[in-house]
């Protein structure tokens, strides 16, 4: 396998929490959510080092965090921006790997299966994401009134984490500059670069609010 570095983006403000803390320092069984995530990937076989993406005034706390917890793989904790993408931007300098598998600091639920698996796709075509088919039946809503159900056929709810080629997203990143995307994914589509899709499970929550966290703790309790 090709050297891999896994990029924890854990750089939001987690408005939507109503809390005082930042959604990744808040505790799940007395540890904090952002270091429930990087552990899965230090216990990867596949990943071979960690770079962590946080708010400036963060990294201290950040850096403190991962050495009381030996989290030995973590090479570097940096500050991230205003977006995701500028956030992803400024990990991304610190990666030397082939491949850098991106994953979002708030989803402390991933599976090491899933990690390997979409590092393995991602090895093998370029770019691969994890995630779940959509089951739920979708309707477009104006006003609080349906106008029309929308086809669910071959629509997905996608995750992280995301793994590409790293100089071929560094490269995309560059061509794309200014713009702003909600994932990885689309900054590879945009240059009409094919990303796999690796089906995962439900498990894999966004921790965004106070019901979210609720449902992580119970999921890492099991």
């Amino acid at each position: 396998m090709h050297k891999v570095t896994a990029l924890i983006v854990a750089a939001g403000n987690g408005t939507r929490m109503n809390s005082s803390v930042k959604k990744q320092f808040l505790l799940i069984k007395d540890i904090p959510v952002f270091i429930h995530t990087v552990m899965a990937f230090q216990k990867s076989e596949l990943i071979d080092d960690i770079v962590i993406v946080t708010a400036e005034e963060d990294i201290d706390k950040t850096n403190t965090l991962v050495n009381s917890y030996g989290l030995n793989k973590v090479s570097k904790v940096v500050a991230g921006g205003n977006t995701r993408t500028q956030s992803v931007k400024n990990g991304l300098i610190y990666v030397n790997s082939p491949f850098v598998a991106i994953h979002d600091g708030a989803r402390p639920c991933i599976k090491a299966k899933h990690i390997e698996q979409v590092v393995v796709t991602a090895v093998k075509y370029g770019g691969a994401t994890l995630g779940v088919p959509v089951t739920d039946t979708l309707k477009a809503v104006t006003d609080d009134e349906i106008k029309n159900t929308v086809d669910r056929n071959g629509l997905w709810c996608i995750q992280t984490p995301q793994c590409f080629d790293t100089e071929v997203l560094k490269d995309a990143y560059i061509k794309s500059e200014g713009l702003t995307y909600t994932d990885d994914c689309q900054i590879f589509e945009s240059r009409g670069l094919r990303v796999k899709v690796v089906a995962g499970d439900k498990s894999n929550i966004k921790i965004t609010t106070g019901e979210d966290l609720e449902l992580a703790k119970f999921l890492l309790k099991n």
